[in-house]
């Protein structure tokens, strides 16, 4: 699938770039979307989260990059527990490219694993998977020829030992190299010391449960020793599928010291959310903002949408919020406007200030809630300029734009195809190497998915190649068909 990714990302990049020469790359950055309801749930806001969703990828992607949360990890950042899919497939794909030798696949799905599991508290295995991927991934680093290759695996066992230090890797399972630089791991975190970590919870988590870099620790109020360092710490009401936790904090453990903060987990953890996701809130101006405030806290990406539930002739409306979770535009678009959702991304996006400070993003996140409301409250008045009317895009960056983009195309298709064919015959000897038998239940669903990711590749390569044809043909019209004088050519 990675392959896949990239074509499709350097094709609109590709494209984007030519249409704009004078157009400046800007950071790649993260968003969510999300809808905010308080009506009748006909799955008419759900769907519209959806096509907004869409619209906004496609925007980023036609002004030089950014991403977008798909639906799972919007729901999994706000509270809805899932079953980890993302994660799960991932690390079947990296034992799968490990055993191949392909060390730099293997190590971005275990990458990939371990982003999705980080919003895991709580759900039964996560950490089991933490443990398995960061193993795992030590295993990749140790195999590698990068000079720092033994440093890096080192991280990986030291940040599996600093929260679970009684646990030992089974003799068994893991090579000898492995086994030694996990005792490594084990004395070089005792010699740096322990400070104590205690949260205490200020409302709502009567038998809650301490989540540190994923893995359940403690009660509430009960002091955590633990190495100097670093940690991602959650409070959940409950260690199993737990109702509401809280919004995460990175916190520095510094040895002989104690580290004491609160969390209110009623007010963190109060979101009603539904597929989509959709967020429920009582239909007054304040609930509405203070469950968007929280939802951008809770997605902790440079900028969230929050689509507003409107009546169709109503038109479009949404909020644009940054990671602190504070509103820093109002956008709304007409009904009669021909693609409202469209419309209402390229407001977002021309309306969007420069992220916010990470220092300002902590300082916030752990504010009063009082203060953070009379600051969100603030920033709420701030309406959003309208958007700046988009420059014409000139004829000629439009037939060579079409022209590159169809080589591009071309390359990236024929590139996917013999890819394609090599990851097939590579398959196929490990297949032959095994006499047919698949040793193990993990390497079967690995072969799987391998095999169902080397025919989409294949299948994205024969599309490459039709629109690199549908380029071509378009370039050459262009050609034949330039006016004297420029004329607007191409609109995203």
């Amino acid at each position: 699938m990675r392959p896949m990714r990239i074509a499709a990302a350097a094709i609109l990049a590709f494209v984007a770039t030519a249409a704009a020469p004078g157009a400046r790359a800007e950071r790649l950055e993260a968003w969510a979307v999300v809808g905010l309801r308080a009506g009748d749930p006909s799955g008419a806001l759900r769907d519209e989260v959806a096509d907004l969703r869409g619209a906004l990828l496609l925007e980023l992607s036609a002004r030089g990059g950014g991403t977008v949360l798909d639906e799972e990890a919007s729901r999994l950042r706000l509270g809805i527990a899932g079953d980890l899919r993302v994660a799960r497939e991932a690390l079947e794909a990296a034992e799968l490219y490990y055993f191949q030798l392909d060390l730099a696949a293997a190590r971005a799905n275990l990458e990939r694993a371990l982003d999705a599991l980080a919003w895991g508290s709580g759900i039964p295995d996560a950490w089991e998977k933490t443990r398995d991927a960061r193993m795992l991934l030590a295993m990749v680093h140790l195999a590698s020829d990068a000079p720092e290759r033994r440093e890096r695996a080192l991280r990986q066992l030291e940040a599996v030992v600093r929260v679970d230090s009684d646990w030992t890797p089974a003799a068994s399972a893991w090579p000898d190299e492995i086994l030694a630089l996990h005792d490594e791991a084990r004395a070089r975190l005792a010699a740096g010391g322990t400070g104590n970590l205690t949260v205490r919870c200020v409302r709502g988590c009567g038998g809650g449960t301490v989540f540190v870099d994923g893995r359940p620790l403690g009660a509430p109020d009960a002091p955590l020793a633990l190495p100097a360092g670093r940690y991602r710490v959650v409070l959940a009401d409950r260690a199993e599928r737990p109702d509401r936790t809280s919004l995460a904090r990175e916190v520095d453990v510094v040895a002989g010291q104690d580290v004491v903060f609160a969390i209110d987990l009623e007010a963190e953890g109060r979101l009603r959310l539904e597929e989509g996701p959709v967020v429920l809130a009582a239909s007054d101006e304040r609930r509405w903002r203070d469950a968007a405030s929280l939802v951008a806290r809770r997605a902790a990406t440079e900028f969230t949408l929050v689509l507003l539930e409107a009546a169709p002739e109503a038109g479009r409306r949404a909020w644009l919020l940054d990671a602190t979770g504070a509103i820093r535009a109002d956008l709304s678009v007409d009904a009669a406007a021909e693609a409202p959702l469209r419309e209402l991304a390229r407001r977002a996006l021309a309306a969007k200030p420069a992220p916010a400070a990470p220092e300002a993003i902590v300082a916030a996140l752990l504010a009063p809630p009082a203060e953070r409301d009379s600051n969100t409250a603030a920033s709420a008045a701030t309406e959003a300029a309208p958007a700046p009317a988009e420059r014409p895009i000139a004829w000629q960056a439009a037939k060579w734009g079409a022209a590159g983009g169809a080589v591009l195309a071309a390359a990236l298709g024929l590139g996917l195809h013999v890819d394609a064919a090599d990851r097939d015959a590579t398959l196929r000897s490990r297949l032959g190497s095994w006499n047919g038998v698949v040793p193990t239940s993990n390497a079967a669903r690995a072969v799987r998915s391998e095999a169902d990711a080397i025919a989409a590749e294949a299948n994205w390569g024969t599309g490459l190649l039709v629109g690199a044809g549908f380029l071509a043909a378009t370039a050459a019209t262009l050609f034949l068909l330039e006016p004297e004088a420029p004329a607007p050519a191409v609109q995203w």
